[in-house]
């Protein structure tokens, strides 16, 4: 039969003091891990990465005035971090983060990709692309610096050529339509049929339908252009003999 004596809190069992250690080594732990979560390079990435997110939002949606850093951690619910982090916040990690810029108040702004803000500047910046050559303009880039880019985009459709890479990346390029050729339905009918285009039987059938042909669309090189390669060569030849230098070269005698 289970016994009903009541246990008095003198009777209850004892921690002894290696328990305690241990526990007290285990809190520590936690603590330490805690502290870890919220201090650690991970946790850091994270936090300048809701930043960036909440200033790019703020920014297409025309509101690019600079904000304090409590303002923009109290947005993104991290108004509790360490003081220490937010003084990393703003000695390091914003050099850190190319889309993060501080003032001379010590505020945050969000900083685009590229240096345009409507339809104009962007069309401007694929003209200065294409003349550099520097490639194209990758479509997210646009995206992040432009408000209302779709619409931007759409204005520019017949000025932008879209090209989708092996990454499933899109990048933009300008569609200079100054480089377009118009072609007649002959000569393209032409050169449908023409199963194997020689050069020579391109230019004769050319000719015998009336159209221009340049004079450098030939097989064979001009006569002219034969003649100066050859005298190149001769040229070339009498300098290995060392005759250019014969007025400077003495003869010497046997016994010499």
């Amino acid at each position: 039969m289970a016994s009903n004596k009541r246990r008095f809190p003198n009777d209850c069992p004892t921690t002894s003091k290696k328990g305690v250690t241990k526990i007290k080594a285990a809190v520590n732990v936690a603590n330490t891990t805690a502290r870890l979560l919220h201090t650690g390079p991970k946790f850091k990435n994270q936090l300048l990465g809701k930043m960036v997110d909440y200033l790019k939002v703020r920014f297409l949606d025309l509101e690019d005035d600079p904000l304090p850093l409590d303002k923009i951690l109290k947005e993104i619910d991290e108004e509790n971090i360490d003081e220490n982090l937010k003084t990393w916040i703003q000695a390091e990690g914003v050099q850190s983060s190319r889309r993060l810029q501080l003032t001379a108040m010590g505020e945050f702004f969000y900083s685009p990709p590229l240096p345009c803000r409507d339809r104009d500047s962007l069309l401007d910046l694929l003209k200065e692309y294409d003349y550099k050559g520097l490639g194209g303009i990758y479509l997210t880039d646009v995206e992040s610096s432009i408000p209302n880019s779709e619409r931007a985009l759409k204005s520019l459709e017949k000025y932008i050529t879209t090209i989708t890479g092996p990454d499933k990346v899109q990048v933009l390029f300008l569609n200079d339509q100054s480089c377009e050729v118009k072609l007649s339905q002959f000569l393209k009918d032409m050169w449908l049929t023409t199963d194997n285009p020689d050069i020579e039987l391109v230019v004769d059938k050319l000719k015998r339908n009336g159209e221009t042909v340049m004079e450098q669309w030939t097989a064979n090189p001009p006569a002219e252009e034969i003649a100066k390669k050859g005298k190149k060569k001769r040229e070339l030849n009498a300098l290995r003999d060392n005759k250019h230098v014969a007025h400077l070269l003495l003869e010497y005698d046997d016994d010499m």
